[in-house]
């Protein structure tokens, strides 16, 4: 049973993962992908960059586990993720042509066919491309295959009560013991794309031309670094009674992932309430980066995000009227106040721990 767990669980990492990586790996042979817009705006320059990048340090793949540690079946899932999660370390990815096989059955496909072989200690997924597209890739990537760096960081959104914390702070150590080991797993990275950015076989031979290309990879390489210090910082602090600020954990790590072009996948317990302030919050940073507007906006972005949209919709599709949440001012977060529905904390007479009731904070005038 345990075996059959782990590999279910281990199944929808790889799934979830795969999906971001082919439509990453789309956009950057169609010379679309820029991650970084505000230090390169050429496209097809940064998606060049991206595809060598594969081949020379691989891609990051950045979980991220919304977990309450109060209740029980959510820490099991957070206990589930953290080894399948690490096992994506057994994957590589190999790119190829496709074969005569497949182009006899079916010459109509325009898209990469995807197989995968192996076990769970050495797993091998072999991506087929068409000629036109796999002759654009770079010739190190044709040959070596692509490493994956798995990391977890786990959050809570709300805002727990004394009490509660008291009760599961042995769950809210493994919680940021695990966000440690994902954070020295980003530290590592970061050395092999800073030495891949600054290879000198790419740089030009002039010398002054030269020194103005390091000094211009420079600048978004320190900002990777401050980033990946701020999040060792948030999440250092997060030790004993310390109860760190989920949103600036969640929204370094989407920073970070970003700027190393990887790949993020957001969970939670029922995908819910959760996941949508998570994602919500995502696109809000990717709308105030692209268009380079300033921070204050940022709040704005989110309540308009989560009021209205395709987003709301699917939550009231899960029967859901209202977001079940705390209210924290403070927090980015926490949804609008009109869409909130309060969460009390009450004692629960079967377990050590707490259970919810949702009460209605507001009523019809």
């Amino acid at each position: 049973q345990l075996i059959q767990r782990r590999d279910a669980v281990f199944s929808q990492v790889l799934s979830s993962f795969m999906s971001g990586f082919l439509a990453k790996l789309d956009a950057a042979m169609a010379g679309d992908l820029n991650p970084l817009p505000e230090h390169n705006p050429d496209p097809e320059v940064m998606s060049n960059r991206w595809l060598l990048q594969l081949a020379d340090c691989g891609i990051v793949a950045d979980y991220e586990v919304i977990v309450d540690p109060t209740v029980d079946a959510e820490m099991s899932m957070l206990e589930d993720a953290v080894p399948a999660v690490a096992q994506l370390e057994n994957v590589t990815i190999h790119l190829r042509r496709w074969t005569k096989r497949m182009m006899e059955n079916d010459k109509s496909w325009d898209k990469s066919i995807v197989e995968i072989s192996g076990s769970r200690y050495k797993l091998e997924v072999t991506i087929y491309i068409d000629d036109a597209r796999f002759d654009k890739l770079p010739q190190s990537l044709q040959k070596a295959p692509v490493r994956v760096a798995p990391c977890v960081f786990s959050a809570n959104l709300y805002p727990l009560p004394k009490e509660a914390m008291a009760s599961s702070e042995g769950r809210r150590t493994f919680q940021v013991s695990c966000n440690i080991t994902s954070v020295d797993r980003l530290r590592d990275y970061y050395k092999r794309y800073r030495s891949c950015v600054l290879d000198k076989s790419r740089l030009p031979e002039n010398p002054e031309d030269k020194m103005v290309e390091i000094d211009r990879l420079l600048k978004p390489l320190h900002t990777l670094g401050e980033a990946i210090s701020a999040l060792s910082k948030t999440v250092e602090y997060g030790k004993g009674d310390n109860m760190y600020n989920s949103a600036a954990v969640l929204s370094l790590a989407s920073e970070v992932t970003h700027r190393c072009g990887g790949v993020r996948v957001s969970c939670s317990l029922n995908g819910n309430c959760r996941n949508l302030c998570a994602t919500t919050l995502d696109a809000a940073m990717l709308l105030c980066r692209s268009h380079q507007l300033p921070l204050s906006n940022l709040r704005k972005a989110t309540d308009l995000l989560r009021s209205e949209g395709v987003l709301l919709k699917t939550m009231q599709k899960n029967s859901l009227t209202k977001y079940s949440f705390s209210r924290d001012p403070l927090s980015i977060c926490t949804p609008p106040q009109h869409l909130v529905v309060k969460r009390d904390i009450e004692a629960s007479p079967i377990s050590g721990f707490k259970k919810r009731t949702n009460k209605s904070l507001f009523r019809k005038r």
